[in-house]
């Protein structure tokens, strides 16, 4: 289940959000270890129980914590890998400020294939493929430097 506000031995602090593309609110679809944003999946969610999430940035969350760097961040975010990471790539914003990267791409729309293609251009411009097995896992390394960093181990950089 859930990790719960209290739980984890103190390691572990609960934010009660969804990280996606934007701030806001956004239905969740229940199902165990499969659960997603409504927006992400098919039209057959609707008979599914849903729940209302806030939604925030990651970059946000990560300034609020006070996060400069985190050496992994590892998305299998049942579709919203593709809000999070274009967000993260918009050509206004800083390098994604992650050491390594693995993701996890969902087939959730006809372009997801392209969506996918984008991001990894813009990947590449920063991080070097180090795997790919496309739509179930691929890894990326931060090149030195693009200001990627490489972090204490920390996560606090």
């Amino acid at each position: 289940g859930a990790l719960r506000e209290g739980e984890g031995g103190g390691k572990v602090r609960v934010h009660g959000a969804g990280i996606g593309g934007e701030e806001g609110e956004s239905e969740m679809v229940l199902a165990g270890s499969a659960s997603h944003l409504l927006s992400v999946k098919s039209p057959a969610d609707a008979t599914k129980e849903k729940v209302l999430v806030k939604i925030r940035k990651l970059r946000s969350v990560m300034a609020e914590l006070a996060i400069a760097h985190v050496d992994l961040l590892k998305l299998n975010v049942e579709g919203a890998e593709y809000y999070i990471l274009e967000d993260l790539l918009a050509s206004s914003s800083p390098p994604p400020p992650f050491t390594h990267l693995q993701i996890q791409f969902h087939e959730i729309s006809p372009d997801s294939a392209e969506r996918a293609e984008g991001i990894r251009k813009k990947l590449n411009g920063t991080h070097c493929l180090t795997y790919a097995f496309p739509f179930i896992w691929e890894s990326w390394r931060a090149r030195p430097g693009t200001g990627t960093g490489t972090g204490t181990g920390t996560g606090t950089g």
